[in-house]
């Protein structure tokens, strides 16, 4: 067995990128590796994950600031300070395979490493789509960064080929473990299904619920309640509005059974890669409207047939997906009365990720050392 050094840009925010860390450093721990769970900085109101055999550490002392013209010296400090202390725990263990589940904590990684190492191979990670990469700077770095690596991982094969072209030569496919465990799926499946048409997220510009108010504007479903969970930048603005029949909840750390009591759930997003909440409402059976964003949410519910009218419904493969274009409350509004007449599925069965931990290990016992470029 091996030592797993898994690194995110924080290890405690109620977050996707934060699930799906935690969710593989259980997978690999219940395979008999040791793993080590390893955010770069703290954050203001930190969430306490359950640790299953796992170690969880955090370089930074103390918050990340955002960047301003008198903290450049504190920033330094602190970046100097978690390359330190990542390179003193890959010291200490003499070897280990790198999972780096997002850019910032791929930086100090192989800021960590200081030459190339076949003791510390490094898989990077991707959970964005590559059309968002190629949107703004992310894509710039993924191409700095990827040489350095065995290989860096996306969440679709279209995505792959698309990374491919701009130039890494190491993209493979890895797609995310299922974050909800055994036990909080069981607990899931004995929810009564309500009368709620569900949002599960971060209240923000790139996920879209003010698309989703819109939507409810246009076309409220008669005897439904529109119930937003979570938190972020956009809630005043939501809340304001007023519109009758919509209730607004808090984050929570286990979305399962909020997704098992609903009739529907909506992803408006503007954004994403393979969003965890879809995967979710999949995996529980939950009929689901999503925007067609990312080649990630293409490859979560297979088996669509051609766009009419903006929206894309579901054949054989996933009865219970609707897709709809992105960015439009319009088709957003009739994708949610697709979704409400999908039947959810009356017995779901726990998804097996099997796969993706074996796909994971075995990047890691076939990589050829010193196929790395130089990482001064």
């Amino acid at each position: 067995m091996s030592n797993y050094v898994i690194t995110a840009n924080n290890v405690a925010e109620l977050g996707g990128a934060q699930h799906v860390a935690h969710t593989l450093a259980r997978g690999l721990v219940s395979r008999g590796h040791t793993v080590y769970l390893v955010g770069i900085t703290p954050v203001v109101d930190p969430h306490a994950y359950p640790s299953a055999g796992y170690t969880t550490l955090t370089l930074m002392p103390e918050v990340w600031p955002e960047k301003s013209s008198t903290n450049g010296d504190l920033r330094a400090q602190l970046r100097a300070h978690a390359v330190t202390e990542l390179r003193s725990l890959l010291k200490s263990l003499g070897s280990a395979n790198i999972v780096a589940t997002q850019l910032w904590s791929l930086e100090i990684v192989l800021d960590s490493i200081e030459k190339v190492d076949a003791n510390f191979p490094v898989v990077g990670q991707y959970h964005g789509s590559f059309a968002a990469a190629a949107s703004g700077r992310d894509i710039h770095r993924a191409q700095k960064l990827s040489g350095a690596c065995e290989y860096f991982a996306v969440l679709s094969a279209e995505d792959a080929q698309a990374f491919a072209q701009a130039g890494l030569t190491n993209v493979v496919t890895l797609g995310n473990p299922t974050t909800i465990t055994p036990q909080q799926f069981t607990e899931a499946k004995t929810q009564v299904r309500g009368n709620t048409i569900d949002f599960i997220g971060r209240l923000s510009i790139e996920k879209g619920p003010d698309l989703l108010l819109d939507a409810w504007e246009m076309q409220r479903p008669a005897g439904l309640t529109l119930r937003l969970t979570g938190s972020g930048p956009m809630e005043a603005e939501l809340k304001n509005r007023k519109l009758e029949g919509v209730e607004f909840c808090g984050p929570v750390a286990d979305a399962a059974p909020v997704i098992a009591s609903s009739r529907v759930v909506v992803i408006p997003s503007r954004t994403e890669g393979a969003p965890l909440v879809l995967a979710e409402a999949l995996a529980l059976g939950v009929p689901v409207v999503v925007t067609d964003v990312s080649s990630g949410i293409r490859e979560m519910v297979a088996g669509i047939r051609e766009m009419v009218a903006g929206i894309r419904e579901m054949v054989a493969g996933n009865p219970r997906a609707v897709l709809v274009e992105r960015d439009n409350a319009e088709t957003l509004a009739r994708g949610i009365a697709a979704g409400l007449a999908l039947t959810p599925d009356p017995d779901p069965k726990f998804p097996q990720d099997d796969g993706i931990f074996d796909a994971l290990e075995g990047l890691f016992n076939f990589f050829m050392p010193g196929d790395r470029a130089a990482t001064s």
